[in-house]
């Protein structure tokens, strides 16, 4: 995923079942440095890349659960 705007775009991680954001944020980990800007999700056999954030920067705002 590219372009993701921080406070602006959703992840809608709501097919996953999640009971809440901290969750679902639980599934979210650093790939690479911390300032690299890039963020990795698995759950259930799903993987997602996130380029252009840092995993401080993903928080409940961010999500639809």
């Amino acid at each position: 995923m590219f372009d993701f705007q921080d406070h602006t775009d959703k992840l809608d991680l709501s097919a996953f079942g999640f009971k809440t954001a901290a969750q679902a944020l639980s599934f979210f980990f650093e790939i690479g440095s911390t300032n690299d800007n890039k963020v990795g999700f698995e759950a259930h056999g799903t993987s997602i890349i996130i380029l252009g954030l840092d995993l401080k920067d993903i928080s409940a705002s961010d999500l639809i659960i």
